[in-house]
Parts: structure tokens; sequence; C-alpha cells
């Protein structure tokens, strides 16, 4: 009713049909059950027409009366709003240089094809490029040699390259928090994983035009540069959106492409709204790995760049002292806790394509050191490495595990028999050698980089030391940015040479030739991981108040063809009874029991 009173039209349409209606039922004797049965199909149909030519009757003069309106007020529009008040104001749009058009066909030759086959994104594309070209000498960063002296668009045009090399296996399972858990599901509960399309056309763009809040948020003075304004990527999506080519976008891409570039450097402030869905967060976190990864090959400084990602893994509280660490060492049969258990051998195509895709070991490592909880993180199952002082103390499992799930690539985990390490695992010590950042002397041994692989243990006041092995220790340099990190509370001592001491280069008659990563373990210990795993039998017993572990030589002979064990950490005994020669080896303690 109050429709009716509100609008004359309609009430004048509601008075006619109604007294016609009644008109006419009575005319033809409707109030009569059989001739009410029979019409009523007919009435129906009279009725729906009527309605929906009184409806558009209604839309035609309503649209016509405002548009008289509007044309009479001269009012402004804009994206489907009217304003009759004036313009609505906007963000003034960039200035704009002029292009090379050159730059992209030449340095990608994908470019026409994406060209013809997403011409709006292309247009978008050119349209960053403009405003970059704009101040084409402004530099990637404020900070000298910040992304190693690369300009605004040269950093811009290598984070392209480094996404779509890493887009075709990146998966997306949902936000995590500080502990390495789920905090923020995927939307679309009937996938497990969100994966980009091979030729997604937003990668390419988001990754052009992350950075093009530098534009306003740097000024060149000459030889130096000032940062005016923070936060150059909420900065850059304000930019973004006062750009045409990039307002006529599809919803779906303008809004990854914005959510992308606003929220790489604050992660944790994306809304949590199903708005923002599965892919554009992909998206986000996809750019931030891939600009981690380009900043750290093109060298210098990027930590500033990544705050918010930085600030979780410093954040992290870390614990009054190490933990212990499940380390499967290098062995084809391991059954302890380890990331090599019920995994098939490794695939080395697997890997090496994987490799390809992702960039280096070394790149590898550094975007998973990234990871919030990743370094001095509080969860033992999720923390991969310790910082303190100038030193990473890396857990080579637990990092293969941890690249193994972001490539999707169970190969990273199996080892392919006793004595080798993982190519991974050997391509990142050699990478950390040659920059110098690999701990390769200890109580006056050298190690090459193939066997500069150490046990670590906390070395608490009170407490039985617990050891770590296998474990990496580079310097924090090597990653840059994991230098704000906060230390552990209680430093890690590198107490020896996973693989003993006579793997040292530079003691007699222990250097150990080592060709394409298959030599078997350079000293004895191994036998106290076999042991663990019950491979081979063995009896404990206390010789001068000192625990020996007892092997039967004949079976550790038979079981390890390829050792000798004539070394003196050995003692020999000889069963009373059965006559048989035992060797033993004292008993040290590696994190368990035996």
């Amino acid at each position: 009713m109050a429709l009716q009173k509100k609008n004359n039209l309609l009430r004048a349409h509601l008075v006619v049909g109604v007294f016609w209606f009644t008109v006419l039922f009575i005319a033809v004797r409707g109030f009569e059950l059989k001739v009410f049965a029979g019409r009523v199909s007919f009435a129906a149909m009279v009725l729906f027409l009527g309605v929906l030519c009184g409806v558009a009757l209604w839309v035609a003069v309503d649209m016509s009366r405002k548009n008289g309106v509007l044309s009479k007020s001269g009012a402004h529009g804009l994206r489907g709003l009217n304003s009759t008040i004036g313009e609505i104001p906007v963000a003034q749009e960039p200035n704009r240089g002029a292009v090379r058009e050159d730059i992209f066909t030449r340095r990608f030759p994908w470019w026409a094809a994406y060209r013809a086959k997403h011409p709006a994104h292309a247009r978008a594309m050119r349209a960053v490029l403009s405003v970059m070209s704009s101040n084409p000498t402004l530099p990637a960063s404020p900070v000298p040699g910040g992304h190693g002296g690369a300009t605004l668009i040269e950093h811009s045009l290598n984070v392209v390259d480094t996404m779509l090399q890493m887009a075709p296996k990146w998966s997306y399972r949902g936000h995590k928090n500080k502990k390495g858990e789920i905090s923020f599901p995927l939307l679309d509960n009937t996938r497990i994983e969100h994966r980009f399309s091979p030729d997604d056309p937003i990668v390419p763009l988001a990754a052009f035009a992350h950075d093009i809040g530098k534009v306003t948020c740097y000024r060149l003075d000459g030889d130096s540069i000032t940062e005016v304004r923070k936060n150059h990527d909420i900065e850059g999506a304000k930019l973004l959106r006062s750009l045409p080519e990039i307002m006529s976008l599809p919803w779906k891409d303008r809004m990854a492409l914005l959510a992308a570039c606003e929220f790489y450097h604050h992660i944790g402030s994306i809304p949590h709204s199903t708005w923002i869905d599965d892919r554009a967060r992909s998206l986000v976190e996809l750019l931030i790995t891939a600009d981690v990864a380009t900043g750290r090959r093109e060298g210098g400084v990027v930590a500033d760049e990544h705050q918010d990602n930085l600030a979780d893994i410093s954040s992290s509280e870390p614990s009054s002292e190490p933990s212990p660490e499940p380390s499967p060492e290098p062995s084809a049969e391991n059954n302890g806790e380890a990331a090599d258990e019920d995994v098939v051998a490794s695939d080395s195509l697997s890997v090496a394509s994987s490799a390809a895709a992702y960039g280096t070991a070394l790149d590898l490592a550094y975007s998973a050191l990234l990871e919030p909880g990743r370094v001095n993180g509080t969860n033992a199952t999720t923390r991969v490495a310790w910082k303190y002082g100038e030193w990473l103390y890396i857990n080579d499992a637990r990092l293969r595990s941890v690249v193994a799930d972001r490539t999707g690539d169970s190969g990273y985990n199996a080892l392919p028999h006793r004595g080798n390490m993982h190519t991974f695992t050997l391509d990142l010590m050699a990478q950390l050698a040659a920059g110098g950042n690999l701990l390769q002397e200890h109580e006056g041994h050298k190690f090459s980089e193939k066997r500069a692989i150490y046990t670590t243990t906390s070395a608490v006041p009170g407490k039985t030391p617990v050891e770590s092995r296998f474990v990496i220790v580079a310097r924090v340099g090597a990653f840059p940015g994991l230098e704000n990190a906060a230390d552990c509370k209680v430093q890690p001592v590198v107490v020896r040479c996973s693989w003993g001491e006579t793997a040292a280069v530079n003691k007699k008659g222990g250097c150990v030739v080592i060709e394409d990563n298959k030599t078997f373990i350079a000293d004895n210990e191994f036998l106290l991981e076999a042991a663990s795993s019950m491979k081979v039998p063995y009896v404990e017993k206390s010789v001068d108040g000192e625990d020996y572990l007892f092997f039967e030589e004949d079976v550790l002979r038979q079981e390890f063809p390829d050792r000798t064990f004539d070394d003196p950490a050995f003692i020999r005994k000889t069963g009373a009874e059965s006559g048989k020669i035992f060797l033993g080896m004292r008993k040290v303690k590696y994190g368990q029991d035996y």
C-alpha cells in the first residue's frame, strides 16, 4: 500500500486491471466452478502478460524520467555511478612516458601470442610500462646496490621471468600462520589446492605491475634517491586504479591484480573475505616468493621490501633451547622419524625439472626459509633452521621436505642409497661454498663442499645434550633479510662433521675421494644408525666403565662388504661359548637411546 501511495502510475494500473478483471469475470460467469476450471490456464496467461507489460511500461517510464533528470542536470557518470552534483572525483592519472615497443618483444618470445590472445591484458601491461617510462632510470630500490642496481623496469621484467618459471608448479592450499598451520583455507572446498592454468594472463601482468607504486614513492635527485612515501605496494594499487586500461579488465582479473599488488608486502593484512578468491590469494603468495627469489638473484638488499614476511619469522618466539630434530642421514634403510620413510628412490629427472622451474637450489632454500615459522619457530614440526648471530643451522632433511611440499615433487625427500646425499643438498652446499657462505672448517679440519655438513647440539647447562645430524651451517648473509630474525636463545654448537673427522681433506690418511656422490660413509658412525634401526643385531655391554655396542664381525662384513673394520675405534672380543669375534664401538647418544 505504501508503494501505491508513492507511485500514482502503478496505482492506476492496479485499479484498471482489477476493475476490468472483475467485470469480465462476472460477464463470463467465472464464478461457476465448471467455467472457472476451463478458463484458468487462459486467465493465468493473460494475467502474466498483463503484469509483464505493466512492469515493462513502468521501467521504461522510470528510465525516461531519470535520463531526463540526468541530462538536464548535466550529470557525470563513471563505471555505472552517476552524480547530479558535479563530476565524480577520481585519482589523477600519473604521468606517462614514451614506450619502447621492443622492450616486451625482445625480452619475451611469448609476447606476440600473449597480445593476440589477451589483448586487454597486453594493453594493461603496456600502460604500466608507459607509467614506468616517465622515469626510466628510476632504481628498483632506494638503498644503494639494492636489487643489484637494477632499474624499476629491469627488476619488473626479471620478476616476470621468475613468476612464469614458478607458476606451472605453484600450488596454494590456504594461508598459513606463523606455526605453519592453515589459518585461512581454500574457499573452494571441492579442491585440495589451487593451481594456475598454463596461460593465465594475470601472472605476467601482476609480476610486471607489482612495483609500480615506486614511481610515486621514490624521488630521483641526481645520483641519490629518496623514499618520499611509505608502502609502495598500497600506493601502487591506488595508481593502478587510476589507469583506464586496468579498470577495463574483467572483474576477476582486476580484483586479483589489485589484491596481489596491494598486499604482497603486507599479506597479514589481506581481508578474510570471499570476494578475494583462491586464485587471487595464490597470486599474492606466488608474487611474494617470486619477488624474493628475483631480488636474491639480482643481489643487494631486499629485506626492507618484505616486512610482514620477515616480521613473521623474527617474531616467532624462539624456544629456550633447540629441541631434538629428526635428521635422517643418507641411508637406504632408515626406520626412524624421517622424511625418507615410505618414499621411493629419487627421480633425478623430476628434481631437475623442479629446479628448472623454481630456480637454483639456493633460490628454493631461500624461499622456503622465508616462510613463517621456518627459522627459530616454536613448532618443531615446521621449523627448518636455527639462527644465531651470523650463522644459520639448517636441517637438511626438513629443508628437503619443505621443498618437496612447495614443488609437489617427492623426489626431494628420497635418498638414492646409503652414503649418498641428495643432489639438491650437494648443489645448495656448492652454491653456498662458492659465495664463501658455507662453514667448511671445524677444530682445525677442513672439509670439502660435499662433506661440510655437521652434527650439532644444544649446550644447555644441566641438561643432556641433544644432537641433530646432517645440519648445514651457512652464513645468514647468504639469505638477505634473515639477519633481521631474532637469535634463538641457545646457540647450537657444532660437535663434529656428520661424516666423521676422517672426511676432512687435511687429515692424514683421511682424505675422501668423492665421485658423483657415490662414496660410502667416511667413518664408522653409520653403525650407530644401523643399530638404532635394528638393521644389524647387537648387544650392549660395559667395558671399563664405558658402554659399548657389540656387533658380530661376520654379520658386519656380510652386510657391509665395501667397508673395512680395521679401525682403532673398535675393540675386539671373542665369545666365550661361541668363539665368534665381536667388534665393539663406544655408545654415543644421538638424540635417542639405543
